[in-house]
């Protein structure tokens, strides 16, 4: 099948930043993708404990399926730290270098975190940055026939 996939997938969880800095940084991706006609889906971390409070209105996956059993189709997953990151890493955005400044003990759990998904994912430092990514593999995803 040709059908290419418009989809933009959030890999959410609580992490070594507040909850308000992770949800503004996917607050700003999620209006980039908007405005890109991409349609930008919510997967919750499995333990309610450790799940991000987005906001309602965005639309969800069942928290409890593994990513990597849910089979769907997808143009690029972003996260912080998910070890799902690592699965297609070529189709993995990390937000690691959008959260600003942060304290030294934060920032060794971070290169802590970095070193356990890899060097290989893509982690854009700017939203301008994000956004030629984006269009980046728009353009790659309608040229491709497979």
């Amino acid at each position: 099948s040709n059908l290419k996939s418009r989809e933009v997938i959030f890999v959410v969880a609580t992490d070594v930043v507040s909850d308000q800095i992770q949800i503004d940084v996917f607050t700003a991706l999620k209006m980039i993708c908007d405005k890109k006609g991409l349609n930008v889906v919510v997967k919750n971390h499995p333990n309610v404990n450790f799940r991000l409070p987005v906001p309602e209105n965005w639309e969800m996956l069942p928290p409890n399926t593994p990513f990597e059993v849910l089979e769907r189709r997808y143009l690029i997953k972003i996260g912080l730290f998910s070890t799902s990151l690592v699965y297609e890493p070529d189709k993995s955005i990390s937000i690691v270098n959008l959260i600003g400044d942060v304290s030294p003990e934060i920032q060794k759990r971070i290169n802590h975190n970095i070193s356990l998904i890899g060097g290989s994912i893509f982690s854009p430092d700017t939203y301008y940055s994000f956004e030629k990514h984006i269009d980046k593999l728009i353009t790659e995803n309608e040229t491709n026939v497979n």
